[in-house]
């Protein structure tokens, strides 16, 4: 018996991307895709983003502006790389810009939370993710087919 509550059981986590945390160098990269049930696929293989680099540093923000996120990885004593998302362009998506007040205008430590498709959406607005790593402060999240109003 679970004692979630129906909107625990309804709540959205996001893919991730482990790369930046290397203890020794030469760890490959993980990439975790998430199956909208709780549990989550290793999909770095097959991605081809499981390279054996030394991964320092991570980016994630829409550099092309099409819809959907890529990564920006910096490596140890390699060059750089920038994985562009061209697989989920295709798809609705909404993005958020957050501006505080005074002296917080990112609005870093702010929380959204929205509905769409019956499902609970939260995203926190955060700076600095991870050694040498920093996101977009835009809020972007992918909406699959939706095209329903967002609340």
């Amino acid at each position: 018996m679970s004692s979630q509550s129906a909107a625990e059981e309804e709540r959205i986590y996001t893919d991730a991307f482990v790369g930046e945390n290397s203890w020794n160098g030469r760890e490959r990269n993980v990439v975790l895709l998430n199956r909208g049930d709780g549990r989550f696929l290793s999909a770095g293989p097959a991605l081809g983003l499981d390279d054996p680099l030394d991964a320092r540093g991570l980016a994630l923000a829409d550099f092309d502006q099409d819809g959907d996120v890529d990564l920006a990885i910096n490596n140890y004593l390699a060059p750089a790389a920038l994985w562009l998302n061209v697989r989920g362009a295709e798809r609705s998506w909404i993005a958020f810009r957050l501006q505080g007040r005074s002296k917080n205008r990112d609005a870093v430590g702010a929380i959204l939370r929205f509905r769409a498709q019956g499902r609970l959406h939260t995203r926190l607005v955060g700076a600095g993710h991870g050694y040498a790593s920093q996101f977009s402060l835009e809020q972007h999240v992918g909406l699959g087919g939706e095209t329903k109003r967002v609340e």
